[in-house]
């Protein structure tokens, strides 16, 4: 009998040339709430880990990713498969085979194949080719012990008594892949009038096979694209922390001529355009014939994260204060794309959502959680905590609970550079060198409690973290080209045991420690 384990399942797959079917069965399984360990390269890209056998174990079925030719290298006894698949047999495992691109059993096993292999092609298997990818996902939940199926919800964000001040239904939070949303809108396709899209480069448009078909789906239904891209130097000041070290990426300059290509393939259905404003996070929008259905889909880039999967994302629908805030960034960008020089007039939506401000947010934490030990914080310039009363009450109380503070802001070059694009035409401005200067002061005279780094990447957020020895707090809002009220700028409020509470943290840490320097 089969144990209660960790994981549905554990997906084995070969690096070269079957990542990508892996990788689409791990978001298709998710989706349907399975939990499965896929280690995204990360424990496969040296020395066999440990780790992997232990998450082997937790695991009930075993998912085996077979491309032609996957197991020929399995003679050799560090083979990673090889041990994989060992593991699973004399753990017991269900072991559901994926045959795919002319995988074949082996008529007779060869003598140096251990006798753990002899009987795998036994096992209820699926092809990967011959079947339409939900019935191949479908059949392997149905091949799962179904006693022993998790079948957790996917995550969505904790709220507590603040977050619930904040909480917008209007907005959906809960982790969808791009494909799934894609392939929803498309299933109303003579509904849609046009797509927009912004990010660095979109590589995956044509690196992922699934994704490539949604798009010339797309086009073969006449449904007009406009897709906003980044120069490849802007693209690279930001990109370079948050790849992974052992994995190869597109190159930008060949994402722009594969876009370019479309885009004369497509001329009169796809619009590119290129913009030198670093963009801070992904954007899709569809906009429908009936508005009412209109939405955007928006994943917040972090640095030191090389999962795209972990970064936070929202969805809004048209009655969201924050689907016309990023609507209108994504046209602001777009007009700015065109010529870079030319002053843009533009119009906010009055609507506004639930806003905290930093005082109020702050003196929350200090009620709620026991023991506060320190603060950290990052932003532009950070100029109200000089200028605004309340804020520089709050300070002052701070320093004298002798709360520690770590301070991250923008070098000036830098916060010109985004900043430029988020300021009210008639409004006067405090000088950032003025305040660079008060934050040093301010770390001078509190030396022991007050510390301040200067950052060359551009801030995409403002970042307040307040935490004890048990938990913590964290509010998030997110900056917004185009748009020179903060109050209106998206918000979001974690607790640590939210999964975006740990990778905010984890960036600042990055940031703090590599992307960062002290102030002189």
């Amino acid at each position: 009998m089969v144990e209660s384990t960790h994981y549905d399942a554990f997906i084995s797959y070969r690096r070269e040339n079957g990542f990508l079917m892996a990788q689409v069965i791990y978001d298709r399984l998710k989706e349907r709430g399975i939990q499965c360990f896929f280690d995204l390269e990360e424990l496969r890209s040296g020395k066999f880990d440990e780790k992997i056998l232990v998450a082997i174990r937790e695991a009930h079925t075993f998912i085996l990713i077979l491309p032609k030719d996957a197991l020929n290298r399995c003679v050799n006894e560090d083979d990673w498969v090889r041990r994989e698949i060992i593991e699973a047999v004399r753990c017991d495992k269900v072991i559901i085979p994926i045959m795919y691109d002319g995988f074949e059993w082996p008529k007779k096993w060869n003598a140096e194949i251990p006798k753990e292999f002899h009987g795998l092609e036994k096992n209820n298997g699926v092809s990967g080719t011959q079947e339409y990818l939900p019935a191949m996902i479908d059949k392997i939940i149905s091949y799962m012990p179904q006693e022993l199926i998790h079948l957790k919800c996917t995550f969505v964000s904790d709220t507590r008594k603040m977050e619930e001040n904040t909480r917008d239904t209007t907005i959906e939070t809960e982790f969808i892949s791009t494909e799934k949303y894609f392939g929803d809108c498309i299933v109303n396709s003579d509904n849609i009038e046009r797509i927009d899209m912004a990010f660095h480069a979109g590589a995956e448009w044509f690196t992922s096979i699934e994704k490539n078909d949604q798009l010339y789906i797309i086009l073969d239904k006449r449904i007009p694209v406009r897709v906003l891209l980044n120069f490849p130097d802007v693209s690279e000041i930001v990109a370079k922390h948050m790849r992974h070290k052992h994995k190869h990426y597109m190159k930008f300059e060949e994402c722009i001529r594969n876009w370019q290509e479309l885009g004369r393939e497509y001329s009169d259905l796809v619009e590119i355009r290129i913009v030198d404003i670093p963009i801070l996070r992904r954007y899709y929008s569809f906009h429908m014939k009936d508005a009412h259905k209109d939405s955007v889909n928006v994943k917040h880039y972090t640095y030191d994260n090389a999962r795209p999967d972990k970064n936070f994302q929202s969805i809004f629908n048209c009655k969201s204060p924050y689907f016309m805030l990023y609507r209108s960034e994504f046209d602001y960008l777009w007009n700015q794309a065109i010529v870079l020089s030319e002053k843009q007039v533009f119009n906010l939506s009055n609507k506004t959502g639930k806003f905290v401000d930093t005082v109020s947010f702050i003196t929350t934490c200090l009620n709620d959680i026991t023991n506060v030990s320190g603060i950290d914080m990052y932003f532009r310039g950070g100029s109200e905590w000089h200028l605004n009363s309340a804020v520089v009450e709050l300070l002052l109380h701070l320093l004298e609970k002798r709360i520690k503070l770590r301070v991250i802001i923008n070098e000036k070059d830098t916060v010109e550079e985004t900043a430029k694009h988020m300021r009210h035409n008639l409004r006067k401005y405090y000088g950032y060198d003025k305040n660079v200067s008060n934050w040093v002061e301010l770390s001078k005279k509190y030396s022991e409690l007050v510390s301040v780094h200067l950052a060359e990447v551009p801030l995409m957020r403002r970042y307040y973290n307040v935490y004890g020895e048990q938990k913590g707090k964290m509010k998030i809002s997110y900056y917004t080209y185009g748009n020179p009220y903060p109050e209106k700028d998206c918000l979001s409020i974690f607790d640590s045991s939210n999964l975006s509470y740990k990778l905010y943290s984890e960036e600042f840490d990055y940031l703090w420690e590599k992307g960062s320097h002290e102030v002189s």
